[in-house]
């Protein structure tokens, strides 16, 4: 079995802080597609040089990256995610996986999360650490004894580190 880590991608590889203003304000299928009709992600969503860094380090070191999203996987959000980490990581290419919420899925990203861990990657992967900017994702990850970072940004810079987990705040 081979060691990787996971890395989410909305907040962790991608700095999306700056569209919360165009957060939907009623959960709802129609409310989140007029959300992503609206914002670009790739064109309006830099990326985070802490996590670029280190998911380029585990790469270069041969350990493969699991860019574990829920984010809904559209035939042009999968197309537009894979093109955005192939056009990041070109040289070290065959180093990650892309795994996306299915289309019409609506389950909690944790619950999300969870099930395509237990299914496509635990069987496959010693998963030394997950990265994640949401707080039930990492309690959930924690609970399966999994080393985790709660990922707030690089624009913060103080580190603070308990039992299974790493947090920057």
């Amino acid at each position: 079995m081979r060691d990787a880590i996971i890395i989410d991608l909305d907040g962790c590889l991608f700095v999306h802080k700056h569209l919360d203003k165009y957060l939907p304000k009623q959960d709802t299928q129609e409310a989140w597609e007029q959300y992503h009709k609206d914002v670009n992600y790739f064109a309006d969503m830099p990326v985070d040089p802490v996590i670029y860094n280190l998911a380029r380090f585990y790469m270069a070191s041969g350990l493969p990256v699991i860019f574990l999203t829920a984010r809904e996987e559209t035939k042009e959000n999968l197309t537009n995610t894979s093109n955005a980490i192939f056009n990041l990581f070109d040289e070290d290419k065959y180093g990650f996986i892309i795994i996306m919420r299915p289309l019409g899925n609506t389950e909690a990203s944790f619950m999300f999360k969870q099930r395509q861990y237990e299914e496509h990657i635990k069987k496959y992967y010693n998963v030394k650490l997950v990265i994640d900017d949401n707080k039930d994702n990492i309690q959930m990850f924690n609970s399966l004894g999994l080393n985790t970072m709660l990922y707030n940004g690089s624009e913060t810079n103080v580190l603070h580190q308990s039992k299974n987990v790493v947090c920057f705040v």
